[in-house]
């Protein structure tokens, strides 16, 4: 089951991020199982506010290969465009972002994010306004400790 809210719906700027349920889970997220790749690695499958949502969490680069990096994936179906759905990419204090367009979480981790709206740090968290096109949307998240 997905923890905290990572995905929510915020109608401006001053609506508050959803606070988990008195277990810490997420209110609106609705788990719908998961799936295993042929290697065996799970794609989580869960429902947010009617989004029908998968999301995946990857090494980056082959498996044989040393990597400093997983990559999350999260794919989104809506029958219709969910105007104001944000993606919460960090919590807490997110640092500054870099030249290189990461944002530095904490003192040891960046993370890149491809998809969706420009990211913005509000109330100590860094969010991404979820975009979408036909119906669908994708977020591709690296991860990488420095």
């Amino acid at each position: 089951r997905p923890v905290g809210e990572e995905l929510a719906v915020l109608n401006d700027a001053s609506t508050s991020w959803p606070a988990p349920d008195d277990n810490g889970r997420a209110r609106h997220a609705h788990f719908r199982g998961y799936r295993l790749d042929a290697s065996g690695a799970p794609t989580f499958r869960y429902t947010v506010q009617g989004v029908e949502v998968e999301d995946a969490i990857r090494p980056a680069g082959h498996l044989a290969e040393a990597t400093d990096a997983l990559v999350r994936t999260i794919s989104l179906h809506a029958a219709a465009p969910v105007d104001g759905l944000h993606f919460r990419l960090a919590s807490g204090q997110p640092g500054e972002r870099g030249p290189d367009g990461s944002w530095r979480l904490g003192g040891t981790l960046t993370a890149t994010i491809e998809g969706g709206g420009s990211p913005v740090s509000r109330d100590g968290q860094l969010v991404v306004p979820v975009t979408f096109e036909n119906g669908r949307a994708r977020l591709v998240v690296t991860y990488r400790w420095l």
